[in-house]
């Protein structure tokens, strides 16, 4: 008996039986876990076999009766390139129709052919391959002397034996096959077997010389005639075949990397470097207003970044319509279909749900006009016949209908896992992309739908709803009583809501007002003569005069009050940065710590002095060592304890306001220094100096250290001081420039540790993403991979949403107009009510007036009138000559007339809460808390001053004609709304979407 042992050949082999050898020839193969795997050479028993006489030779192998061929197998690209076929994936042979071998792709270290036992799984639908075999596939070319026909199928998932048994099935005298079964081979079978598979084109001519054989057929592409990449050296015949579902996701992965990549330059543009850089184009063009060029990188950085995504922006469309084109162009190849029908015909539902998830996944990004009508062709109820693969999507399996909707209703339902071997012959990332993708197949799927439905009703959106909840009604099945509920109703748009805002301008000085520097450097302009007091020096006037009670008293009352509102100031910005910033926090310190000892030292000399002050004082020089004791021995221990303790309170007071003054200079000096502002390290450095010389003087006084001149040593470090103070303050950055000077363009990235926005935690520069656009621009025109490893997806959002707040910052007063009538000496006298307008007048910053929205009320008398409730009148600049258009508008006047007795005596209290919203979003508010404005008034009648006015009925009048919001419908303006037929006039109430202009426009007021 002669046994084929193994098959394992690396060349053709052959063998020819003797005259009475007794050949039972078949492929033996071992079994996992122990056992042999018998093959026979045909898939029906010879009746006989061609022997030779014993005395003949052994013939060539070109005239062999029994000839084994081993084979080869390859994936082509798509680009002509061939690589091994995908680990895990399924070979079915057919050898003249009928099933003969069953075999597994090796995955990992694994390096054999695995085939599956039929003799013990024919007939199951889940059959492990367990039999290791060659490295390359080895068929019977000639058996007794016969060529059998082979057929091949390629599949990434284990078929079930009902589609086995839709394509012939096995040989019912084959021993393997399943018992009681018959021969199932018919034009049907053979027909849907020619249309699966493709025939092994294998001839006499493989024998000597090796060639390469391209499969081809129905489920394989056509290439044309174009080159195929093979191994110099070839020693076997090749069988090349297309992957088709895998060239499908390759496709997509391409098409999804040009999204991605037109995602992160979306998200850039909203929350990163892009969204920055547009910014500061936006602020530095029109001549640099601001000033903001200078504090950039000398490289300009934002300039570089928006000019290489600006030339990648403009050839990522065409790119993506290329990508979408051949994704659509393999999607409607029926090799395509073919292969997924593995999917969409099995008896798993499991594998019925992935492959419809695979189908949305690859259809997810379509929007072309082709694209839908290709997916509406094959998603229509209409056209089922001529797609009936499709089966599945259009919802015509009740039973994977069933489960998506569980899936779907059931968040917590199980997916399966990585590890599921029947999902195996799919890459991980694959696999877990569409394992990951089962809850959202359904939801995919109705959009998809509803996408296509759309497009072919064109405008006829009610048509295409209706469409939608037909088709998905008899999807769930109408039948249940749990059936969606699916119906339409309209939904009216927002209305959008109009206002905006205007930024703090100007150098500023701590706390106090922007006037302040103005009017020190007046000051030091002006002339004063000098005084010279007669019969003393100039130091003891100096100390006369300090101990006057007229100068304490005149000092106390207008400084106490400067200090104090100043220490209130310093105590409010360090709460609200939560002590975080060093610089406020010893401002708070030292403001708190001046105050008090000012006070403290003021009510001191006012108030009559006691015996230890006296005795501390005065009369120390007077009084020997020996009277000083006996005079302090009269005093009671409680009035020497109070001096004490007073004394050590005043010291500490004054050490701490000096030392921290001290240290606030060091700290200007070295914000400066790390800033590259020198006028700021300058002046910073002059007031720790000026600051230190004040402390000495002031520690020399008190005694703390010995005898100095004391007054010199104040008169120089106060000149210090103010000069440092003064050139600090005009050498300050506004916050706008330091926002930029410290921002990721600027010339100084971060050096500063108080910045009110974050550093992003990267190691990504400006460069690393300008080069990376750069790089991508190249890799697409040549149509090479694109380097992710150059990209990192910054985050921005807190240095742009910092730059917004300074621009949109607004300012806002209330006045009070008290309403003149016409004849109004009649109007008291006959006991007429007399109105006021009270009028919330907003200076507005940078603006977007389709998106920006004001929101607030006004408070009168315990009243709350919303900010919609009253009239809005917007004040804008007159237009340049020769130029018909409206300006943004500058400020607004937001008006609403109350009863005068409202706003005057005990009810003389207005006020008002605002709040900005740039973008209309909800997500950003300026300022965090709504800003509170107060006006009061205790008198019984409205007096004309700096808040308080007076009006005209006919000025009135005027305001409520030309308010773009008014309460009363006749005075609406007309608004330009687009609409269907192109720009036109409506009253403003009734435009669904109005712009913030009206077509009066109001100059300077």
């Amino acid at each position: 008996m002669l046994q084929i042992n193994s098959l394992n050949q690396v060349g053709v082999a052959s063998f020819a039986l003797a005259q009475g050898q007794q050949p039972n020839p078949f492929m033996r193969l071992p079994e996992q876990g122990g056992g042999l795997c018998y093959i026979p050479l045909t898939v029906a028993p010879q009746p006989s076999w061609q022997t030779r006489p014993d005395v003949d030779p052994e013939p060539e192998l070109a005239d062999t009766p029994n000839l084994f061929m081993p084979l080869r197998l390859l994936r082509r690209l798509p680009d002509g390139q061939t690589q091994p076929l995908r680990s895990n994936c399924w070979l079915y042979i057919f050898q003249d129709g009928y099933l003969w071998r069953e075999i597994r792709l090796p995955q990992g270290r694994q390096r054999n052919l695995l085939d599956v036992n039929l003799k013990k799984h024919a007939g199951e639908n889940q059959r492990p391959a367990q039999c290791p075999s060659s490295e390359d596939l080895t068929l019977a070319y000639r058996v007794n002397g016969e060529t059998p026909e082979y057929r091949l199928a390629f599949s990434e998932v284990q078929w079930s034996w009902q589609q086995i048994e839709a394509l012939g099935g096995m040989h019912p005298e084959d021993f393997r096959s399943p018992e009681d079964s018959c021969d199932l081979q018919s034009e049907d079978t053979l027909s849907a077997l020619e249309e699966r598979t493709s025939l092994i084109p294998l001839s006499d001519e493989d024998i000597e010389d090796c060639r390469i054989h391209v499969l081809s057929g129905p489920s394989q592409p056509e290439f044309g005639d174009g080159p195929l990449m093979m191994p110099e050296t070839i020693t076997l015949p090749h069988l090349i075949l297309s992957d088709v579902l895998q060239d499908a996701r390759d496709l997509k992965h391409k098409q999804d990397e040009l999204i991605a990549l037109q995602n992160a330059g979306q998200q850039s543009q909203q929350t990163g470097p892009l969204a920055l850089a547009q910014m500061i184009k936006e602020l530095t063009d029109g001549g640099d207003p601001n000033e903001l060029i200078q504090h950039l990188a000398p490289e300009r950085y934002d300039q570089q970044l928006l000019a290489a995504w600006s030339t990648l922006e403009e050839t990522l469309p065409e790119h993506l319509e290329t990508a979408e084109q051949n994704l659509l162009a393999l999607l409607q190849q029926a090799e395509f279909t073919i292969s997924l029908s593995d999917y969409t015909n099995a008896d798993d539902i499991l594998v019925n749900e992935v492959g419809l998830a695979m189908f949305t996944q690859l259809t997810e990004h379509m929007f072309m006009p082709e694209s839908l009508t290709w997916l509406s062709c094959i998603l229509d109820h209409e056209q089922k016949d001529d797609h009936p693969v499709y089966a599945a999507a259009r919802g015509e399996n009740e039973a994977l209908n069933q489960w998506l909707m569980r899936r779907t209703s059931e968040p917590d339902l199980p997916l399966p896992g990585e590890d599921d071997e029947r999902l195996q012959g799919l890459d991980i990332a694959d696999r877990i992309g569409l394992i990951t993708r089962l809850p959202a197949t359904f939801d995919s799927l109705v959009s998809k739908y509803a996408e296509t439905r759309a497009h072919y009703f064109g405008n006829q959106v009610q048509k295409a709803l209706d469409a939608v909840i037909v088709r998905f009604g008899d999807f769930i099945g109408k039948d249940r009583a749990a059936a969606l509920a699916l119906y339409t109703a309209p939904i009216e748009l927002n209305q959008w809501q109009n206002h905006a805002t205007v930024p703090a301008r100007g150098a500023y000085y701590r706390y106090l007002s922007d006037n302040y520097p103005l009017a020190v450097a007046h000051l030091g302009k002006q002339q004063a003569f000098q005084i010279v007091p007669e019969g003393r020096s100039i130091g003891e006037w100096l100390r006369a005069f300090d101990e006057s009670r007229t100068w304490q008293s005149v000092s106390l009352s207008i400084l106490a009050p400067l200090l104090a509102l100043n220490a209130r100031f310093a105590f409010q910005k360090s709460r609200d940065t939560n002590w975080e910033h060093m610089d406020d926090t010893l401002s708070t310190v030292a403001a708190t710590a001046s105050f008090t000892a000012f006070v403290l030292e003021k009510i001191q000399r006012l108030m009559p002095k006691t015996q230890a002050m006296k005795l501390s004082s005065a009369n120390k020089n007077r009084l020997t060592a020996r009277g000083r004791i006996r005079a302090m021995s009269r005093l009671s221990i409680k009035q020497i304890a109070s001096y004490v303790v007073f004394k050590v309170i005043m010291r500490t007071l004054i050490i701490v306001a000096g030392v921290a003054e001290t240290a606030l200079g060091i700290w200007h000096a070295r914000r400066g220094f790390q800033s590259g502002n020198t006028g700021v390290m300058i002046g910073g450095g002059l007031e720790a100096v000026g600051a230190a010389l004040l402390l000495a003087s002031s520690l020399i006084v008190i005694g703390v250290i010995a005898a100095g001149p004391a007054l010199w040593l104040f008169l120089i470090g106060i000149a210090i001081f103010a000069g440092g103070t003064t050139l600090r303050i005009f050498s300050e950055y506004s916050p706008l420039e330091q926002a930029v000077l410290h921002g990721w363009f600027g010339s100084r990235p971060y050096a500063v540790s108080n910045l009110p926005f974050r550093q992003p935690e990267t190691s990504s520069t400006p460069q690393k993403d300008i080069e990376f656009y750069q790089a991508t621009t190249n890799s697409l025109t040549q149509k090479t991979p694109i380097d992710w490893r150059q990209f990192e997806a910054l985050d921005l959002q807190s240095e742009s949403t910092e730059i917004t707040k300074i621009l949109f910052n607004f300012n806002a007063e209330i006045k009070v107009h008290r309403l003149e009538h016409e004849h109004s000496r009649w109007a008291v006298i006959r006991g007429a009510e007399t109105h006021a307008i009270v009028e919330l007048n907003v200076s507005l910053g940078a603006f977007s007036p389709v998106d920006s929205t004001l929101h607030g009320h006004l408070h009168i008398r315990g009243q709350e009138i919303p900010l919609e409730q009253c009239h809005v009148v917007e004040l804008h600049n007159q237009s340049p000559a020769g130029q018909n258009q409206s300006l943004p508008p500058r400020g607004l006047r937001i008006l609403t007339k109350v009863p005068e007795r409202h706003v005057v005596g005990t009810f003389g209290r207005v006020s008002a809460e605002l709040q900005l919203d740039p973008d209309g979003k909800g997500q950003l508010h300026i300022p965090e808390d709504p800003a509170s404005y107060t006006w009061n008034y205790r008198a019984a009648t409205l007096v004309n001053s700096e808040n308080v006015g007076s009006m005209s009925q006919t000025k009135w009048a005027q305001l409520q004609a030309l308010a773009v919001q008014s309460l009363d419908s006749r005075s609406e303006p007309q608004v330009l709304v687009q609409g269907p037929s192109g720009c036109e006039y409506q009253p403003r109430k009734t435009a669904q979407v109005c712009p913030l202009f009206s077509t009066s426009t109001i100059g300077v007021a």
